[in-house]
């Protein structure tokens, strides 16, 4: 499931909107994975955060999904890096963990994530929260007339 830089660069190559997923926990990469790809969307996971940091910078992905117990460094740390990077202002980051304390929701909000959803997730609502994040960006990017 953990895909190098240069598969992801490939990935990236095509039309299709591009899901970062950086999630240390195969089962939940590929639940999500499996998700994106069912509403038409391409994704690539990173298993750790500073895998998913090169990612991100070589392949402007359109949302990032960020777990925030990652096993190199806190999730909010990812955020911060992600946000600190001038093409990533604007790109949706949802932060994503089985935690359940409030610490872990206003950390990430802090940090800049869009939003925060506690695992298990509802397949359903992960969906609409992943389209909706994108509309809103894409909304956000467009040119003014």
């Amino acid at each position: 499931m953990r895909y190098g830089l240069s598969e992801a660069r490939e990935k990236r190559g095509g039309a299709m909107t591009f899901v970062l997923i950086i999630e240390d926990q195969p089962l939940h990469a590929k639940l999500f994975s499996e998700v994106i790809r069912a509403v038409g969307l391409s994704s690539v996971t990173a298993l750790t955060g500073n895998d998913g940091l090169a990612i991100a910078n070589a392949t402007k992905p359109d949302l990032i999904i960020v777990d925030i117990r990652l096993p190199d460094r806190p999730g909010y740390e990812i955020i911060s890096a992600l946000r600190a990077s001038p093409e990533n202002i604007l790109v949706p980051i949802i932060a994503i963990t089985a935690a359940t304390e409030y610490e872990f929701k206003t950390r990430s909000a802090d940090a800049g994530a869009d939003i925060f959803l506690e695992k298990p997730v509802r397949v359903s609502h992960f969906s609409e929260v992943v389209l909706r994040l994108l509309l809103q960006a894409s909304c956000q990017k467009r040119p003014h007339v």
